[in-house]
């Protein structure tokens, strides 16, 4: 919330009271939380944080994605992330928020809300070597 200077007279100051009820990545896009469920080989997997969605596009939180598709999270003194499995290793970098598979760029970055990482999910699951199986209004099916 706001206030705006409009105008004024000799006695009176004129000021608009302007709401903003959005969510903001760093980045400062636009997001909204997604109440969509994630079953991974047709189980419903908890997820800590839920999706977010930005311009119709679903990210994933770094900790649900690691434990979703069996990655450890390890954080360097430099604050760049590394997500790792036994033959893939996912590394965000903390300055550009460039997101790096097994050391090539993907053409992909992460998003930070809330103080939090966010991966693109699609390109997240292909990343871990899975598929989206079908996506409806409240879910994904994912299988590994």
């Amino acid at each position: 919330m706001k206030d705006v200077y409009r105008s004024s007279s000799g006695k009176y100051v004129y000021y608009d009271r302007e709401w903003d009820c959005n969510k903001y990545t760093e980045g400062g896009a636009v997001y909204t939380n997604s109440s969509m469920s994630l079953y991974v080989n047709d189980k419903n997997f908890s997820l800590q944080q839920g999706f977010i969605s930005i311009k119709d596009s679903s990210y994933i939180y770094i900790r649900d994605f690691s434990q979703a598709f069996g990655f450890q999270i390890e954080i360097d003194k430099s604050k760049n992330v590394s997500l790792k499995a036994k033959d893939n290793t996912i590394k965000i970098y903390a300055e550009s928020k460039k997101i790096y598979l097994n050391g090539a760029y993907t053409g992909f970055n992460a998003v930070k809300a809330d103080g939090q990482y966010y991966l693109p999910f699609r390109a997240s699951v292909t990343w871990a070597k899975a598929k989206i199986d079908s996506i409806d209004s409240s879910a994904v099916y994912v299988s590994k």
